[in-house]
């Protein structure tokens, strides 16, 4: 295997890995390599067949990896195999033409040993390789656990750095592998509807003046606790309406009926509005009009940042945040932009709820969203780069194939 070393480019030359099609990760993306862009670095996006250029101005855009199969699930894990090891070989193809840094958009590690050969070699050849791990705990497990470990091994081998968004431990198995571990802001997420008007989006969903509406946004799985936010709904005012839209992505998750039930036995149907189903970006701004607060009750495992979390300050909507330690909690300490309760706490959430429908507290956003800027993520990203470079690590890998 022949390397050539390129000399430091005076712009960062980045390959951008985007899998992601839509959500929060694709929207977390848009906007970091909007600001990876403005900051200076040339950014090359590999992403999936159909994504729109116009998304990424003065980006590169090739959209040559495969579009993601109607139910690319787990449940169909060769389907998956197949378009992790594609991805990876159209990775490391583009990869020989010449790049200080590859960045990935996220963290993928499930049957990682059978397709991680391809950026395995590239790591080896000297080409620096950072991942956006937006979940560190990495506690979904597909098979035993001795099988999950591997995987994630083949993962933290492969790869040089990780941005993670908020202070996490690595276990002794982990920190092995000495990958280095920066920590990147979660900027603030705005959709492309902007602000709508908000009176009318709230008579559009039978919302009444009157009414404190609570909008549980996202994905739906039980770890989010829906239930417990439900139950709670019972013990607060009458005005006070819980909005919930996403769906169910997962068959081993609880469904929509059990949802319904719980709310037909608590007394509910009035006072909780389905939208149940994939919200596109450009309707997300509808949702955060028509709320006056927004819930992201997490298990005490959740130890991440959430995009929802961001959306919310950027649409300043106080939140209701239960989770693990980690970088959300850190944040409702810190600024008041909302309350946090104790996973599992029913009397706590109650109390929360209160004091966001009666405003007996100040919230403030300005400070949040001015230390967590897309500005500021991009220049430690940069900063990462731009240490490689200077380092000697990168090299321009010319000629080269890849197995896997």
């Amino acid at each position: 295997m022949d390397i050539e070393v390129s000399p430091i480019s005076v712009r960062p030359r980045i390959l951008y890995r985007l899998e992601a099609v839509g959500g929060g990760i694709y929207t977390y993306s848009v906007h970091q390599i909007g600001a990876l862009v403005r900051a200076g670095a040339a950014v090359t996006v590999l992403c999936r067949e159909g994504t729109k250029p116009s998304d990424f101005p003065g980006a590169l855009v090739k959209p040559e990896l495969q579009e993601a199969a109607a139910g690319l699930r787990l449940r169909r894990p060769l389907a998956y195999i197949r378009d992790a090891r594609f991805t990876m070989k159209r990775l490391t193809f583009e990869a020989s033409k010449g790049y200080d840094f590859v960045l990935l958009d996220c963290f993928r590690e499930y049957f990682a040993p059978l397709w991680i050969g391809p950026l395995r070699s590239l790591r080896e050849a000297g080409l620096p390789i950072g991942i956006i791990n937006h979940d560190p705990s990495r506690d979904f497990k597909v098979g035993p656990v001795i099988w999950h470990r591997r995987c994630l091994w083949a993962v933290y081998a492969a790869v040089t750095d990780i941005f993670v968004h908020g202070a996490v431990s690595m276990t002794a198995w982990e920190a092995r592998f000495r990958n280095r571990v920066h920590t990147l802001p979660h900027g603030p997420l705005t959709s492309a509807a902007g602000f709508p008007e908000r009176a009318s989006e709230r008579r559009a969903r039978g919302f009444a003046e009157k009414d404190f509406v609570i909008l549980c946004f996202g994905q739906i799985r039980d770890g989010k606790q829906l239930d417990k936010l439900i139950r709670a709904l019972r013990g607060a005012p009458g005005q006070v309406k819980l909005l919930v839209a996403g769906r169910v992505e997962s068959h081993s998750q609880r469904g929509l009926p059990y949802y319904k039930q719980l709310i037909q036995f608590c007394g509910l149907a009035d006072r909780v509005v389905w939208d149940y189903r994939y919200i596109p970006d450009d309707e997300v701004g509808r949702l955060f009009a028509c709320s006056d607060a927004v819930a992201t009750l997490y298990s005490e495992r959740f130890v991440s940042s959430s995009g929802v979390m961001s959306c919310a300050v950027a649409h300043r909507r106080p939140l209701l945040i239960s989770c693990g330690e980690g970088p959300m909690k850190t944040a409702v300490m810190r600024y008041p932009i909302g309350e946090w309760v104790r996973p599992g706490d029913p009397a706590a959430l109650g109390v929360a709820i209160a004091k966001l429908v009666t405003g007996a507290k100040d919230y403030s956003f300005e400070a949040y969203l001015k230390d967590h800027s897309w500005e500021e993520n991009a220049r430690r990203v940069l900063s990462v780069v731009k240490a490689t470079m200077r380092s000697g690590e990168q090299n321009c890998l010319i000629g080269l194939e890849f197995g896997g």
